[in-house]
């Protein structure tokens, strides 16, 4: 499959995501958000039917105060457009760091990384101090205190050491944050991080989201410069140097990418696991093992990978959304599985 085809595939389901989360009804009420209604809006049209009751009893007995159609758009449209940048950063630094490691199992979440900048996001929460910071921190720490566990560890083989690694990082930050929690967080901030720890698209500014676009184009370009420098690598550290370049920084740089994407994805919806894993896996399948083609549709296929897991959430509760962690975790669990099974090498 062509890199055209390619794009034109996940802009398609990127839509159809879109268009689910969009159009769901509005919770507790007979009134389903429709293209009709949507059109009146972006007319400027103020004769819309707002929100009803189902019956006019609950009305009066629960004196029900209708909420704009416009609330709800807008709320929708934010949460399309978080759910398509957050999959896109973790879509990105799962490509660059599986690149780095030539190792097709390994992700932000399987190494531990996403896991420090949620320990740093709880301990930001606690000291009422801004996340993005301390969840960079945390990423930081969860890579060195891994490249140091493979440089000690007895087991036979990089790779398996990379994942066992990750696992005992992840562990272990997941238990210094709820032990912070346990120790120091109030029932306020106890309640808030358990459902962040779950992944929650929730109501992030367009502040947020611009500056988190703006880190994306920039984080992309640089990644993209770095490209082929990574294809060399993926052959062997030797080939790269023989063209003048040292292996050591070219590894450096693009873990500090991946770290830099991560951290800022776990600081504005929590802990999603395993887009980084499933999403550059399965377009390396379709488009080839090429970094400067993959990386565009990384970021596009991630977005459209986690707009769909949106939706998806959207879809088992009509008065509730289902934390999208939830989600990433069910489909990233079987899609680990099987390549544990197939046993696929690095390509």
């Amino acid at each position: 499959m062509n890199t055209r085809t390619a794009s034109l595939l996940i802009g398609i389901l990127w839509l159809t995501g879109a268009s689910g989360v969009i159009l769901r009804p509005v919770p507790g009420t007979n009134n389903p958000l429709n293209w009709h209604t949507i059109h009146a809006l972006l007319l400027g049209n103020q004769d819309i039917k707002e929100p009803t009751p189902p019956n006019p009893e609950q009305q009066q007995q629960q004196q029900w105060q209708p909420i704009p159609i416009r609330w709800y758009l807008s709320i929708r449209l934010r949460q399309i457009t978080t759910a398509s940048l957050i999959g896109a950063l973790l879509a990105l630094s799962g490509l660059l760091l599986q690149q780095v490691f030539r190792n097709p199992l390994v992700s932000p979440y399987t190494l531990g990384v996403s896991g420090g900048a949620t320990l740093g996001c709880a301990l930001a929460l606690i000291l009422n101090l801004p996340c993005y910071g301390l969840a960079f921190a945390g990423g930081i720490l969860a890579v060195t205190t891994l490249f140091g566990l493979v440089r000690i560890a007895s087991v036979p083989g990089e790779h398996l050491a990379l994942i066992l690694g990750g696992i005992v990082l992840g562990a272990f930050f997941a238990m210094s944050t709820f032990l912070v929690l346990w120790l120091w967080g109030d029932t306020l901030s106890r309640e808030e991080l358990l459902f962040w720890l779950m992944g929650y698209i929730g109501d992030v500014s367009w502040t947020h989201l611009l500056g988190g676009f703006a880190l994306l184009t920039v984080m992309g370009i640089l990644a993209w410069r770095l490209a082929p420098l990574l294809d060399v690598l993926a052959q062997s550290e030797e080939a790269l140097q023989a063209r003048g370049h040292n292996p050591l920084w070219v590894r450096a740089t693009t873990i500090l990418i991946a770290t830099v994407l991560t951290a800022f994805a776990v600081s504005l919806a929590g802990l999603l696991g395993f887009v980084g894993l499933v999403v550059p896996n399965l377009l390396r399948w379709v488009a080839g093992p090429t970094l400067t083609q993959l990386i565009p549709l990384c970021i596009m296929g991630g977005a459209s990978f986690l707009v769909l897991a949106l939706w998806l959430s959207h879809l088992p509760f009509e008065s509730g959304i289902l934390p999208i962690g939830v989600i990433t975790a069910f489909l990233g669990t079987l899609f680990f599985l099987g390549l544990l099974v197939r046993r696929t090498p690095f390509q």
